[in-house]
């Protein structure tokens, strides 16, 4: 009977954080939502947020099991293009050109699908949090005497132009 509750009061939340969600997509304030469903200020933020992160991990499914299909249909186009390369016909040097040039195509799309033209990420703080207080007063005096260096200090250089008179 208690399981019975939670799953009665677990189908009343889902459907007040559609209804939360779907205020929300009409503009409407978290005030506007509380006022609507009943419920505190917070609760609606709450809920809108609960509903928009259930949304996304859906939607990730999707993409996921889109994803699978297109590898698997890429995968079928791979093995056709690797069987007319391997064909021995010699009449078929063009076709196998033309295969060669589609498993590049079909490579490059599995690739990007797979994320593997993802830009790496790298963590460069740790290299600036490890830079001392002395060695930030060395590079500043040597960025000084670089910037020196390219300067010019005569004053025949340096004058600023006379203005019109």
């Amino acid at each position: 009977m208690a399981a019975e509750n939670r799953t009665a009061e677990q189908d009343a939340i889902s459907i007040r954080r559609a209804r939360a969600l779907e205020l929300r997509a009409r503009s409407k304030t978290f005030q506007e939502i509380a006022d609507e469903l009943g419920v505190s200020i917070g609760t609606a933020h709450t809920d809108v947020r609960a509903a928009m992160s259930e949304y996304a991990k859906e939607a990730e499914k999707d993409v996921q099991a889109e994803r699978g299909i297109e590898l698997r249909r890429l995968e079928r186009a791979l093995e056709v293009v690797e069987k007319v390369l391997s064909g021995d016909d010699p009449d078929a040097e063009e076709l196998r050109l033309k295969a060669l040039d589609r498993l590049v195509k079909i490579q490059e799309q599995r690739a990007k699908l797979l994320g593997l033209y993802a830009p790496e990420k790298r963590d460069v703080t740790a290299k600036v949090a490890a830079v001392g207080l002395e060695d930030l007063d060395a590079l500043r005096s040597a960025a000084l005497a670089n910037a020196d260096d390219e300067c010019p200090t005569d004053p025949e250089t340096t004058e600023e132009p006379e203005p019109n008179s």
